[in-house]
C-alpha cells in the first residue's frame, strides 16, 4: 500500500471504512477475530478491493490500532510540551496511559505489551502520514517517546531524566520501571476480568500505588508526590 498522502477523498473515505470495520470487530469480537473477509463484508466491499488499501491483514489491523490510540498520543504530547520537572512528567505520562488504557485495556495491550507491538508502533509515522500530516503531533515529543518501541522502552526513557535530577538512584531504575509495569498489568487483567468496573476508580488506585513505592525511593530532600495532586491536574 502506498501510504503517501492521496488527494483523493474518496479513497480516503474508503480506508477509513476498512479502519473503522476493523476497529468494530476487535472491540466487539476481539482482535484475533479480524480477518480480509469479515472487516470486507462490514465495509461494503469485496476482499480484494481491500488489497488496494492495504498490503496485508497485519498491516490492516495495525494501522487500526493505530487510530485507536491517536487520543492518546496526542495527549501525551500535551504533558510533555509543559514546563514541569520530569518527576511531575513521569507521573502525569502514566496517569495519561492509565486513563486510555484502562478504558480498552485489550486494544492497549496489544498495541504497547505484546509480540505484535514493534510492528503495529512502526506503522505510526504511516498513519499520520495519511491521516494527520499537518498534526503536528511529534513537534514537541519525539516519536520514541510518545509510542515507544514497546510499552516498556517508553518507559525508560521518561524514568531517565528522574534519574538525571536526582530523584531516584539510577541502580534503582529498572525496578521502579518493572514497579510500575506490573502494578498497571495488574490492574488491566482485573478490569478485563470484571473485577473493577469503574475505570476511573482504577486510575486512582494504579497512581496511590506508585506514589506510595516512589516516595519510599525518593532521593535527598526531594518533595513528596501527593497522588491527588496528579489527578488534579489539566494538561
Amino acid at each position: 500500500m502506498d501510504l503517501s498522502p492521496k488527494r483523493d477523498l474518496q479513497r480516503q473515505r474508503t480506508v477509513r471504512y476498512f479502519i473503522d470495520a476493523a476497529k468494530h470487530i476487535a472491540t466487539s469480537e476481539g482482535i484475533n477475530r479480524i480477518t480480509i473477509r469479515n472487516v470486507a463484508e462490514l465495509a461494503g466491499y469485496n476482499s480484494a478491493t481491500l488489497y488496494n488499501y492495504f498490503e496485508n491483514l497485519d498491516q490492516l489491523i495495525a494501522i487500526s490500532m493505530v487510530d485507536s490510540i491517536t487520543e492518546y498520543l496526542h495527549r501525551l504530547t500535551a504533558i510533555t510540551a509543559l514546563d514541569l520537572d520530569s518527576l511531575t512528567t513521569f507521573l502525569l505520562a502514566w496517569r495519561c496511559y492509565a486513563e486510555c488504557s484502562f478504558a480498552n485495556p485489550e486494544i492497549y495491550a496489544y498495541i504497547f505489551d505484546s509480540n505484535h507491538s514493534d510492528y503495529v508502533l512502526s506503522q505510526i509515522d504511516a498513519y499520520f502520514s495519511v491521516y494527520a500530516p499537518e498534526s503536528g503531533l511529534y513537534d514537541n515529543v519525539s516519536p520514541s517517546v510518545a509510542a515507544g518501541q514497546n510499552l516498556k522502552n517508553r518507559d525508560a526513557l521518561l524514568i531517565s531524566p528522574c534519574i538525571d535530577d536526582g530523584y531516584f538512584k539510577e541502580s534503582e531504575k529498572t525496578y521502579i520501571m518493572e514497579f510500575c509495569y506490573v502494578v498497571h498489568k495488574g490492574i488491566s487483567k482485573r478490569i478485563v476480568s470484571n473485577h473493577y468496573t469503574d475505570a476511573s476508580q482504577a486510575v486512582s488506585m494504579f497512581l496511590n500505588y506508585v506514589t506510595e513505592f516512589l516516595n519510599n525511593h525518593l532521593q535527598g530532600d526531594s518533595e513528596i508526590i501527593n497522588p491527588q495532586t496528579i489527578l488534579a491536574m489539566n494538561y
